[in-house]
């Protein structure tokens, strides 16, 4: 059973729109842990069918709508990380392997805007002290740590990254 695309795109903002309210509320977020979570995983699994080719911009997307709130760039940083542990870790056994490729490739490309993210909140939070929530710094260097395995090698050497990490989080 095939559903017809309105159909699908009518799924996929649903659960958007649903993780974007309870993850933006960071009390409602704490009570619907849970929740969220479960939320979460069911948006990995449309993205996995529907990113790249039918959803193009989820990873711009994701990462614009991370500089709105604080609460809401944890959990899309949550996000990111699953995706990236679907892809790298579980695809091989999850996934045909042409579909793996196909996402890596696209990780890939568009991982920069990952990068701009969390180098935006790490430099966010060394520039003003408490102004960004420690909750969010932890989530941030989980995010790089998970994406360091096989990002490209210019993210590390090309950047201030390695020098921010060991200056201000070692």
């Amino acid at each position: 059973l095939v559903l017809p695309d309105t159909q699908k795109s009518g799924i996929k903002n649903y659960v958007v729109q649903l993780v974007i309210k309870i993850s933006a509320d960071e009390n409602f977020a704490t009570t619907q842990k849970h929740f969220l979570t479960k939320l979460n995983e069911t948006l990995i699994h449309i993205v996995k069918q529907e990113w790249p080719h039918a959803w193009e911009n989820f990873i711009p997307d994701i990462c614009g709508s991370s500089r709105t709130n604080q609460s809401l760039c944890e959990n899309n940083l949550r996000i990111l990380n699953m995706l990236s542990e679907e892809i790298f870790n579980f695809g091989k056994t999850q996934m045909v392997s042409k579909k793996v490729v196909k996402l890596k490739e696209a990780l890939n490309t568009q991982f920069i805007s990952i990068y701009e993210l969390c180098d935006f909140i790490l430099k966010s939070h060394v520039a003003q002290a408490g102004s960004v929530k420690p909750s969010l710094v932890v989530t941030t260097l989980s995010t790089i740590s998970n994406y360091l395995e096989w990002i490209a090698l210019g993210f590390i050497f090309e950047t201030d990254l390695i020098q921010m990490l060991l200056v201000h989080f070692w």
